[in-house]
Order: C-alpha cells, then structure tokens, then sequence
C-alpha cells in the first residue's frame, strides 16, 4: 500500500466534519472521492495533503506515519493541487510551474529544471502559455497549470480537489486520460474529488463514498456506484446502462 488512512477524524469550530475515515491505497490507482456537498471531499484532501498538519498522525504514507517524514522529502512524494489556484503576486506561467521543482533546487534553476518543467507544459497542451502572467488566465488555464506546477515536483502521488471544475467537457476528458496514463504506467497514484459520477464510473480504479461525515462504500468503481447507494447517499433514482464498454449514470 502507498497510503493508508486510519481512524481519521477532523472537526471545526466544535464540529465534527469527518468522522472514523479508514482505507488504503494501492501504488498506480486512481481514486475518485465522491458524495454530496457538505460531507467532507475537501477537508479530507487537504488532511491527506497536510494542509491540516493535526491530523497527520492517522495517515501512512509507504507504511510510515507523515510524521515521520521531513517536509523536504514529502514535497518530492505528495503533491496537491487546490480547487482554485490562488495567486496575488505577478508569476509566468512557466515561472509558477517551476515551483514544482523547489524541493530538488539547491542553488539554481537547473537545466534539469527547465526540461522538466518544458515537457509537462507539452504534455498538457500549455506551452504556449509560458510567458503569460497567471493573473491574466482563464480558470480552465488556471486549473492546467496548477496540474503542471505539481506534476512538475514528480511525485509519487497526486492529490487533487475538483481537478475538472473549470474545464469544459474536451478538457475533462483531456486531463483525466493523462492521469490514467501516467497511473497505468504506475508512475503515479491519483485521489481526486469529483463530481461527475460517470467520469468517476469509467476513468477511475476506485470510489470513495462519503456520506453524514464516513465512508459510506469504498471499492471498485462499479461496485459502489449502483442505483442502491446513489439512492441512499444522492438522494435520487438512477439507472446504469452499459454501451460501446463505457458505462454511463443516467438519473431517472
């Protein structure tokens, strides 16, 4: 297992958001984080990132508690991109991705570096927009470059909040094939939040349900996206229908 998560339990202002959250990653899945608004998606990526460092205790990252880690080798292991990319400092884009390479950087920018940095650009389309200011980016672009600046720290494992909330169908599917790519070659593991129950139903390993702060089902994706539990957790009746080896969610 790359990640385990034991007993996790966070609160806010005296109360409880997330209550006895347990389960386990293997190396090269893809996880999709789901449930309705207010259970928790957000708050549980960010105690997994270690943005709320308190909780690190009950997460284990290659059998070791996040504890134990220096922040240094972590940031060469985890990185998290947030829902909205936040930015009130003039940065290129090209400069902001290369943020991504700040745990390896001793002195200077390296010629590693740049490559580095060139080749997702190209992977993910964004080469053209190097030299703009990430201030003057649509959220579409915002949200590829986020992606960039992370997958430019080479991580083992990538954590991501809403990675397609901005992007139009075309650049859903676009983001979500490179991660399947880089997964299946086991050169990454993915845990995302979704909404988009279909994306989560063909492009992802496994789900996680979350429903009144727990996990409600956790396992493959079709197993836990039955009519049954999006009845209990949506709140609304659905039908899945197979076509063409996709399967699709159709509300009724």
């Amino acid at each position: 297992m790359i990640l385990q998560v034991k007993d996790l339990n966070f609160s806010y202002s005296n109360q409880k958001i997330l209550e006895n959250i347990s389960f386990a990653v293997k190396k090269g899945e893809i996880i999709s984080v789901l449930g309705p608004n207010g259970v928790g998606k957000s708050t549980l990526v960010k105690c997994l990132a270690q943005i709320y460092k308190e909780q690190q205790a009950n997460v284990f990252y290659k059998q070791k508690s996040l504890l134990e880690y220096k922040p240094k080798l972590l940031a060469q292991e985890i990185a998290y991109v947030p829902q909205n990319l936040e930015i009130n400092f003039p940065l290129t884009v090209k400069e902001f991705v290369l943020l991504g390479r700040k745990p390896y950087i001793k002195w200077n920018i390296s010629q590693k570096d740049n490559q580095i940095a060139a080749e997702i650009m190209a992977k993910l389309s964004i080469e053209n927009l190097s030299k703009r200011n990430l201030q003057n980016l649509s959220g579409g672009e915002k949200q590829k470059v986020s992606l960039a600046r992370a997958l430019a720290q080479k991580p083992e494992l990538i954590i991501l909040d809403e990675p397609t909330s901005n992007l139009d169908l075309n650049h859903q599917l676009e983001l979500i094939k490179i991660l399947n790519s880089l997964a299946n070659k086991k050169d990454l593991t993915v845990i995302m939040v979704l909404h988009d129950l279909n994306l989560a139903l063909n492009y992802t390993d496994k789900c996680l349900l979350l429903n009144q702060k727990k996990v409600y089902a956790y396992g493959k994706a079709e197993e836990v996206l039955t009519s049954k539990n999006i009845k209990e957790v949506y709140q609304v009746e659905s039908e899945i229908i197979k076509k063409n080896k996709k399967k699709y969610l159709l509300t009724i």
